[in-house]
This record gives structure tokens, sequence and C-alpha cells, in this order.
């Protein structure tokens, strides 16, 4: 029962090594190293610690579906994430919940800078699939 294990932002501060947030970057649709990091550093913030590997945190949603596991070593007060092993999860309406994903990753991305036509094309049609309402409109601009 993962709800009644402590959470690990309840153990201390969690620090995300560089080779761990390299993996995250890889995984993801980052525009650099530092934002993996603080989005993996946010995430890890919920994981629970294995029961049976006590240097493993595990951090699951459904709703994203994400199955995230990571090694951490107790560093000087710190919490250090050396490294991480990512997996999608099959759920039900994986369909749906990836079109949900990909709606939060390209807004996410049209917070940052402008999106090109074929992003912008995209995340109209995955709000229209998932029915989620479009976010304040910004002048488009077209980048080449």
């Amino acid at each position: 029962m993962e709800a009644t294990r402590p959470k690990l932002s309840t153990e201390g501060q969690i620090f995300v090594t560089l080779a761990a947030a390299e993996a995250w970057l890889e995984a993801n649709d980052f525009s650099g190293v530092e934002e993996a990091r603080r989005d993996l550093t946010r995430l890890l913030m919920d994981a629970h610690r294995v029961e049976s590997e006590p240097h493993q945190v595990r951090y699951r949603s459904h709703a994203d579906a994400l199955d995230l596991e990571a090694r951490v070593v107790e560093e000087d007060g710190l919490l250090v994430v050396v490294s991480i092993n990512v997996r999608e999860l099959a759920s039900k309406g994986t369909r749906a919940a990836k079109h949900r994903q990909e709606v939060r990753r390209l807004e996410r991305r049209a917070a940052e800078r402008p999106l090109t036509p074929s992003e912008a094309k995209a995340l109209e049609t995955y709000r229209r699939l998932v029915g989620a309402q479009p976010g304040p409109q910004r002048p488009r601009r077209i980048v080449r």
C-alpha cells in the first residue's frame, strides 16, 4: 500500500544529479537539463520508498501513464537522486491518457516559446480529441 508509506518529500530535501536529469530529459521533451531536473524533482516529491530496497523510490501515476523508479542515496542531509528508470504504464483509456499527456506537454512548450505550425495543429487536434478547452491565446508567430 503506497498510500500509507511516507512521501519522499517528508524525508528531506531532494537533489537530482545531472545524470538523472539527463536521463529524464531523454525520456521527455524539455527545453533543457534544468527544466528536466525541476520536473523530476516535482514528481519525486510524491514518490515512496520501495520496501524491499531502501535505496529505491517509486512514483506511479496512471493519469500520466508513468512508472518511475529512482535510486536515492542520503548524503550530507540531502536525498541525492543518482539514477532513474522510466516506463510507460498501460492503463485503461491509454489512448485518451496519452492525448491528455500530449496536450499538457504542448501547453508547457507554448508557455515557453511560440509553437511551430505543426505543433500548433497537433495541440488543436489533441484538445479536440480529449475535449479540452483551449488555453489563453497568444499571437501566432511562424517559426521556420
